[in-house]
């Protein structure tokens, strides 16, 4: 929800949190719309590259 209302760090902040209870719907949440608002910004970097995903994903499991 957070990523829905622009608050991109508290977003960022639950998204962690989610990893690190290796939450198993943590790859499916991501590829919602809301969180490509995050993608580039300095705190989506250091997650993105915990979580393991290239630099440019475009993230889609489609």
């Amino acid at each position: 929800m957070y990523a829905c209302w622009g608050e991109k760090d508290k977003a960022i902040i639950w998204l962690e949190l989610a990893l690190d209870n290796r939450d198993a719907s943590l790859l499916e949440i991501l590829n919602e719309s809301q969180f490509k608002s995050l993608f580039g910004d300095p705190p989506w970097n250091p997650f993105s590259n915990k979580v393991g995903l290239p630099k440019d994903h475009d993230f889609n499991l489609d």
